[in-house]
């Protein structure tokens, strides 16, 4: 159930954007922001020292020199050569701390948020976006102050078991008997819930949703309103989306197996705090983000040779 891919969960990866603040679509476009990942206009050059013809036709041909030009003479080109860096210098710093485990869960994902690619080349690239993303969290800083001002808006770990329909005598029906007691894990796969196969999961805001299943992403409106639930309680919630001018309307299934109220002492969350400020940090903050990637790159002693190109990497290597 966890690999199904349908409509639902064509609708799922929208979720995964960054002005939703909930999750990363994927961690460089992220992480970078579209400044960077855009690349910098370097200026017309061409390097005479690159030679070699790519393709012919009547009359004329395509020269690597040609090609090199118009690939660093835009933004996406100078974009590539930015990603291509970073992705390769965090890897080689933090690939090896890299579980095998994390690069299986992580494929599908990638796999859906990108271009095809053949499964090798997937997971040698979800094994990088990992790395840069645990370079990441491993090197930004939090101050105690940030914890405290992420406080207010944090939200406590709930456990919780869901799955969603898109009939809603079903999604009744499904309610009614979770009420009598029955197993939830197994009424999810009796009814062919869309999403979410009625195992336990544990939600808080402050959780890394990077690479994680889709089923454990659930929409603003429905975050709510489980916040409003007793433990024990059952409760169906429509949701309606938009696809195509149509108006879908999907319904969640919950119950809460567990949620106390939320502590007062801001230490009592420090842990998943962290997790938090660093996840708006990757988010919104240019500047630190920019600041972990050229120690990184001191670190693996990155020189660009190309005059302009250096122009594009001035952020991380000046």
């Amino acid at each position: 159930m966890k690999n199904k891919k349908g409509r639902y969960q064509k609708e799922l990866k929208s979720y995964f954007d960054i002005k939703t603040q909930k999750g990363i679509k994927t961690v460089v476009a992220l992480a970078l922001g579209a400044g960077l990942v855009g690349g910098y206009v370097v200026g017309h050059y061409a390097d005479n020292r690159i030679t070699g013809t790519v393709a012919t036709y009547k009359n004329g041909n395509i020269k690597v020199s040609d090609l090199y030009k118009k690939l660093k003479n835009n933004t996406t080109g100078s974009g590539i050569v930015k990603s291509e860096l970073i992705l390769e210098t965090f890897n080689n710093t933090f690939g090896d701390s890299v579980k095998q485990e994390d690069i299986n869960k992580a494929t599908s994902f990638y796999n859906l948020s990108t271009n095809s690619q053949n499964e090798k080349e997937l997971k040698e690239n979800t094994k990088k976006q990992l790395a840069f993303e645990k370079g990441l969290r491993e090197r930004l800083t939090v101050t105690n102050k940030e914890l405290k001002e992420a406080f207010s808006s944090y939200q406590q770990p709930v456990k919780l078991r869901f799955m969603v329909f898109q009939d809603e005598s079903t999604a009744t029906n499904v309610e009614n008997e979770l009420k009598q007691g029955g197993d939830a894990e197994t009424l999810a796969q009796d009814n062919n819930s869309l999403a979410g196969d009625g195992s336990e999961i544990t939600y808080t805001n402050a959780y890394d949703y990077s690479y994680k299943d889709y089923s454990n992403y659930l929409p603003e409106d429905v975050i709510n309103s489980i916040y409003q639930m007793q433990s024990g309680e059952v409760k169906t919630i429509a949701y309606d989306t938009v696809s195509n001018n149509d108006k879908i309307t999907y319904y969640y299934v919950l119950k809460v197996d567990n949620i106390t109220a939320k502590s007062d002492n801001w230490k009592d969350y420090k842990k998943d705090l962290t997790q938090l400020v660093k996840t708006n940090k990757i988010n919104s903050d240019s500047k630190a983000v920019n600041k972990v990637i050229k120690s990184v790159f001191k670190e693996n002693k990155v020189k660009v040779q190309d005059e302009y190109l250096k122009k594009a990497l001035k952020d991380y290597t000046g």
